[in-house]
């Protein structure tokens, strides 16, 4: 190969002739890669074969106590983030799911009955789960739905 590639450059030329439209931009693309300040083989000499500064610095306990604590915590946050992606996505791919209001109420509200649970600290023991007390409220006390009734007021 002679300097610049230029043999190399000849070969491409000749390949590319045949495609007349695409043959200015990989003439310009031959020309730029194969030309001694740029080339791949000026790559790697700059990249990989350059020991200037080999000798300037050496890794350490204190560089290594730093990096990987940060890098665990560039782990976790990292995760967290694609926890966050997949919560946004997941979000609107289900959104046309979402809870609607009933397209009727009931015309008479139910009797419901409200079970305590036990209050017996020995109950664990005997294995017994009977009920402290059993409510059954009629629809006309009900006062909201997230309120609670005390037992004096039945």
């Amino acid at each position: 190969m002679t300097c610049g590639g230029s043999a190399l450059l000849a070969m491409i030329a000749d390949k590319l002739s045949s495609f007349p439209i695409a043959a200015p931009r990989a003439w310009a693309l031959a020309l730029w890669s194969t030309s001694p300040q740029h080339g791949l083989q000026h790559y790697f000499k700059t990249h990989y074969a350059d020991r200037t500064f080999e000798h300037l610095y050496h890794w350490n306990s204190f560089d290594t106590a730093l990096l990987i604590p940060y890098f665990v915590v560039m782990i976790v946050l990292s995760f967290y983030g694609i926890h966050r992606y997949q919560l946004v996505y997941r979000y609107y791919k289900y959104s046309k799911n979402a809870a609607r209001e009933p397209e009727s109420l009931f015309a008479e509200l139910p009797t419901i009955t409200v079970q305590l649970p036990s209050s017996t600290s020995n109950s664990w023991l005997t294995g017994s789960s009977r009920p402290a007390a059993i409510w059954i409220i009629p629809p006309t006390s009900w006062r909201s739905r997230y309120s609670t009734i005390p037992p004096t007021a039945l």
